[in-house]
């Protein structure tokens, strides 16, 4: 029984296209693609502003924040807001509770320890303390407004996305002050 895929929504068209084994129904993916272009042409913005599914692909699972997320429109062009997996969204909880506990510990015995794969890492004491801390805290930032993106329902994931970008490029900018700090003043 063929499915009909004249009813299913964009994102759902999407999620066929990225999933289906190719090999196996060819005739399955090249409708699926055919629908996939007719709803673009029917709903796209401006030509200069149009995204492909080719491209859409290709952006998905890069990582944090590593692309800007697109707007997802039904059959109607009504904003439909984005949903972050529950294994995603629990994932993202655990590594911000870790972020933050691990900084708090640090804080408490003044010390915080970062591992490497030579010589055994590194220590950090006094101020550096302080600075990783607060990195820390703008990681568990990122990985909170992931899980804040999915609750919030209005259409806003660039604010998310951009606030993320933000935290994520300070905290990687901190630890590296704190790193430096302390091999060049602690030291």
């Amino acid at each position: 029984m063929e499915p009909k895929y004249e009813e299913y929504t964009y994102k759902e068209l999407l999620d066929v296209r990225k999933n289906i084994n190719r090999e196996a129904y060819p005739a399955r993916f090249q409708k699926v693609t055919a629908l996939l272009k007719k709803y673009q042409n029917a709903h796209a913005p401006a030509s200069s502003d149009r995204v492909t599914v080719e491209q859409i692909e290709s952006t998905q699972s890069q990582g944090i924040y590593t692309t800007p997320p697109e707007r997802n429109l039904d059959d109607n062009g009504a904003y439909i807001a984005n949903e972050i997996p529950l294994k995603e969204r629990v994932v993202s909880l655990l590594i911000a509770l870790g972020l933050l506990l691990y900084g708090f510990h640090g804080l408490y015995t003044g010390e915080i320890y970062i591992p490497s794969r030579s010589k055994g890492g590194i220590h950090l004491y006094q101020e550096s303390v302080w600075i990783m801390f607060v990195a820390l805290m703008c990681g568990a930032g990122v990985f909170l407004s992931i899980v804040l993106d999915h609750y919030d329902k209005r259409d806003n994931e660039h604010v998310y996305f951009k606030r993320g970008q933000m935290l994520k490029n300070i905290g990687i900018a901190l630890f590296c002050v704190a790193v430096i700090w302390e091999i060049v003043v602690v030291r």
